[in-house]
């Protein structure tokens, strides 16, 4: 496009491009068109960036010297003097002579600023500037046509210049009112009205982009970036692709939905509607549309789909009728059909009357005719009929709706089928019978107080005459005792008791002692239960049982307990006795057979020397089994007195007289977190020492006993564990291992009387404790037990 490349003298080229700019590799202006003089006047030899600003492509910064990058394409410049004239071109990079020229002609916004520029048409190149001065100034295609033909009779009639100069403000003049035709339709239009130029990217925003969604057109760049950042992100790429497939397409017309931001900061939902303009080719040049907010009727919409839904998913049933004499029914919801059997279709049409029966509430029915008559809202309760015929109670309110106008068109009806309800009414008032009947006939003297211990409720077996007891209620014992006229010290000990029950929150308990006409004395044991609801009192609940017999039981229990314990004293005189006694004989019997076999050896043969063998061993084993006896006799019995004890110092000892063992087995014994408790030396070492030595005893073969002992805090006692990986035991045997000579093994393979356990557990059951035992074969067993921080004293402490 140089002067070079088309081969033109300087004068041809000036009158074909009056506008053009030949820079030198410095950016300096060297040529000029002799109209671009008018605009931008002494140009020549100045700097090109002093006198113009390139407004596209759309750069935040543009790099001068890498200007011929931009070769060929679409440039906007834009003078720096007061009027800010725009240049629309092309650049071309000349590499022979290392210069750039720029070929284009002015952009006008408006006729207004094409009469302040000073320029005339004939500064105008004859074709091409006047189609780019005619876009710019927004003309409509019929404009776009007369111009063309004004254009091409002046390429005609050059002689008649006058005419056409005529023509052409008159068609300038028609293109104002035009343009002022459209700012009035903009302004009073309620939509947004958009006018994007594909050419060359500008975009107009009308005055709705202000009234609907608060941005201020007047300071809107004009391109596409800032609509584009306003729409959520979410629509902006569908938004993206349907816009490009409508201009690929032959289509003239495109529609989109989506949500764009508006000056508060929220979305609105719009309605973009775009009409495409395209050349006698078929490529979009221009595309005009407008948006509508329907925000608000996407949330009416939305509030009538909920609506439906409400209606039709609610669990409550709604019948529609018409507000005429035959009140037929219109709608209902499926709620109903399920409450009543019967199908929409085979209500429609039909009068409410059809669900009516022998039992329905006649005079209920009535008033509600009444309330139709003045169209008044009404609510009643009655029993209505399924269609098979099975009775059902009905709570259902009706409710006149009217038009805009004011005239009521329908009855709605909001129906709750209230049968379970009724019948639960009915069942509490029959329980509510059922418990005074019990409460006024069982043996027991109750009563009812409020927070001011005054009586709500007394039942005959308190009070059984009659009249005091009706005349008792919502009175105090202070009355009760005043109206007897007798001492009141009964009645200040049940209001201190009572007084403590409430400020507590628990139970209290006493016993009243009442002396009879004959001498002896009743016991009486009373409560009082403080009920609280939400941490506030709501009633007091006495109650009395006549424990006399008991009591008098209990006496003589205390007598038979002392006389046990001394009975027990003496059968732990009389075990230690025997037992001493039964093993001087096994000593002897022991001796005389281990004597008879050093003796005659030689002369016994085998068998008699295995007879003598079982024999000693029978004796051993039955010396162990009475020293067994006569500690399981004693156990939990100890001249200990209670102190802290360290059970690690405890596990130590056991691990001391252990200690060859242990070496043998490659035991390992460990402990974790073992506490200092409060209690009985003995008893206690007896237990770790029999747990520990079980766990030792029933180890597997080849595999080192491994012996865990932990131990947690509960609520109220110490619970211990001692785990090992040993042979284990069958759940079948949990129970049977703590009962006394009961053995799992034969004395072969373990030693053993079968004692050791039974009286582990009598020791720990003594201490208030309890002892069980988690366990699975050829895996190892966790014995577990607890030791109460209050222990149960021994005899010696009593």
């Amino acid at each position: 496009m140089s002067k070079k490349s088309i081969q033109l003298n300087a004068e041809e080229f000036n009158r074909i491009f009056p506008f053009f700019i030949l820079l030198d590799e410095k950016l300096i202006i060297i040529d000029h068109g002799e109209s671009l003089e008018k605009v931008v006047p002494d140009c020549a030899g100045k700097a090109f960036e002093s006198l113009f600003d390139i407004e596209r492509p759309h750069l935040e910064e543009v790099n001068f010297e890498n200007i011929q990058t931009i070769c060929n394409e679409l440039l906007i410049l834009k003078t720096k003097d007061k009027l800010h004239l725009k240049l629309r071109g092309q650049w071309e990079f000349l590499k022979g002579e290392n210069h750039l020229l720029f070929v284009g002609a002015p952009w006008f916004d408006s006729s207004l600023q094409f009469d302040e520029s000073g320029l005339l048409i004939k500064d105008f190149a004859p074709h091409n500037p006047i189609i780019d001065m005619l876009h710019a100034i927004r003309t409509q295609e019929i404009v776009n046509e007369e111009l063309k033909e004004v254009l091409r009779n002046l390429n005609r009639k050059k002689n008649n210049l006058e005419v056409a100069n005529e023509e052409i403000k008159a068609i300038t003049i028609s293109l104002e009112e035009s343009n002022k035709r459209y700012e009035f339709v903009n302004k009073a239009t309620s939509e947004a009205i958009w006018d994007w130029n594909i050419l060359t990217g500008e975009v107009y925003y009308g005055d709705g982009f202000n009234k609907l969604f608060g941005h201020d057109v007047s300071n809107l760049p004009q391109n596409l970036n800032i609509w584009e950042q306003r729409i959520h992100s979410e629509d902006l790429d569908p938004i993206s692709n349907e816009i490009t497939k409508a201009l690929e397409s032959t289509n003239d017309r495109w529609t989109g939905e989506y949500r764009y931001l508006k000056a508060n900061g929220k979305y609105a939902n719009v309605v973009d509607r775009g009409f495409i303009i395209r050349d006698d080719a078929g490529h979009p040049k221009r595309m005009i549309g407008t948006i509508s907010d329907v925000t608000l009727q996407k949330e009416e919409v939305h509030h009538l789909k909920l609506l439906e839904s409400v209606i039709t998913n609610a669990s409550d049933g709604v019948l529609i009728t018409t507000a005429t004499p035959d009140n037929s029914i219109v709608y209902v919801n499926e709620a109903f059909t399920r409450m009543t059997g019967y199908s929409s279709e085979e209500v429609l049409g039909k009068n409410p009357r059809i669900f009516q029966g022998p039992k329905s509430d006649r005079v209920a029915l009535n008033l509600m005719t009444e309330a139709i008559k003045s169209w008044e809202p009404y609510e009643l309760t009655t029993i209505n009929y399924k269609k098979n015929g099975e009775e059902f109670w009905l709570t259902f309110s009706i409710s006149p709706v009217s038009n805009d106008k004011g005239i009521y068109t329908h009855w709605i009806s909001i129906e709750r089928d209230v049968t379970e309800k009724i019948r639960a009414n009915e069942e509490i008032a029959n329980q509510k019978k059922f418990t005074e009947d019990i409460l006024n006939n069982i043996p027991t003297d109750i009563a009812v107080f409020d927070p001011n211990h005054n009586y709500l409720f007394i039942n005959p077996y308190g009070i059984k005459n009659k009249e005091i007891r009706e005349w008792m209620i919502n009175k105090n014992d202070f009355d009760y005792t005043n109206m007897k006229g007798i001492d009141d010290t009964l009645a200040r000990r049940r209001w201190d008791i009572f007084e403590e029950a409430v400020e507590t929150k628990n139970t209290v308990e006493w016993i009243d002692e009442h002396k009879t006409p004959d001498g002896k004395t009743n016991f009486i044991l009373r409560h009082f239960y403080p009920y609280f609801e939400r941490n506030r009192l709501k009633f007091v609940i006495g109650y009395g049982i006549d424990i006399t017999e008991r009591k008098l039981i209990e006496i003589k229990l205390n007598e038979a307990i002392v006389s046990i314990k001394k009975t027990n004293t003496e059968l732990e005189q009389f075990a230690y006795v025997a037992s001493h006694d039964l093993q001087e004989p096994l000593r002897m019997v022991t001796s005389f057979l281990s004597q008879l076999e050093k003796k005659y050896s030689d002369k016994l043969d085998d068998k008699a020397k295995e007879y003598i063998f079982y024999a000693v061993d029978g004796a051993k084993r039955m010396r162990q089994i009475i020293l067994d006896l006569l500690e399981f006799s004693r156990a939990g019995k100890s001249d200990d007195k209670i102190k802290d004890i360290d059970i690690n110092e405890i596990v130590k000892e056991i691990q001391f007289l252990h200690h060859k063992q242990i070496e043998e087995l490659n035991a390992i014994i460990t402990t974790n977190n073992l506490p200092i408790i409060k209690g009985y030396v003995t008893p206690l070492r007896q237990i770790f020492q029999n747990l520990i030595g079980n766990s030792l005893k029933y180890h597997r073969k080849g595999i080192p006993p491994e012996i865990k002992i932990t131990a947690v805090e509960t609520e109220n006692a110490w619970e211990f564990s001692i785990i090992d990986n040993g042979i284990g035991i069958e759940s079948q045997y949990f129970e049977k291992i703590f009962v006394i000579f009961q053995r799992l093994h034969n004395k072969e393979d373990y030693a053993g009387t079968g004692i050791g356990l039974a009286l582990t557990k009598k020791i720990i059951e003594n201490m208030g404790g309890s002892i069980w035992v988690d366990s699975s074969e050829n895996t190892g067993s966790s014995f577990h037990f607890t030791i109460p921080f209050k222990q149960n004293k021994t005899d010696q402490d009593q």
